[in-house]
């Protein structure tokens, strides 16, 4: 419990948690069970040995520091559960924008694409048409082609997020 680093990738990230959890439901209510079986026991100990006169035990069987130690386990375990599910949920926020990176890439791509076999039969059609209808159509391109640039300046926002979050992906990203 002592190790504060955290795995760099989402699914190790996952893992420790599944860890972290199967440890507070599984393994520490035992520990909570035989904790509570020393403590009678050592009461039971301390009444037998009070008729006899002082109870002589070294300092580190007492169960004040038994009980103090356990508390600073569940501390630290509290603590490092804390910072795996703070850590898991900001990876899974970043993870949950890389996903819209990548659909936003995918569909700005199709969109330049579609621009693209515009200008082309626009282009065909050039010398057949009016001035009016020209400048028409090329207003139309533009105002198409401003707003995926607008998208286009999101995206690397967006990518600026990933980086300074430390995202695995995010040197993969234009």
């Amino acid at each position: 419990m002592q190790e504060r680093s955290l795995p760099p990738s989402l699914p190790e990230l996952r893992d420790l948690h599944a860890q972290s959890k199967a440890f507070k439901t599984h393994e520490m209510p035992p520990k909570q069970q035989e904790m509570g079986r020393l403590l009678r026991l050592y009461q039971d100990l301390e009444r037998s040995h009070h008729d006899l006169g002082k109870m002589d035990l070294p300092p580190e069987l007492h169960i004040s520091l038994l009980d103090r130690n356990w508390g600073i386990m569940m501390k630290t375990y509290q603590e490092r559960h804390q910072q795996i599910e703070d850590e898991l949920s900001r990876m899974e926020r970043l993870q949950r924008l890389a996903d819209k990176i990548q659909r936003d890439i995918r569909a700005t791509d199709r969109r330049l694409n579609d621009v693209q076999q515009t200008i082309r039969d626009e282009a065909k059609r050039l010398p057949k048409m009016k001035p009016k209808d020209a400048k028409m159509h090329v207003e139309k391109i533009d105002l198409e082609l401003a707003q995926i640039e607008e998208t286009i300046k999101g995206l690397f926002s967006d990518v600026n997020s990933l980086q300074e979050g430390r995202h695995p992906q995010a040197p993969e990203l234009p």
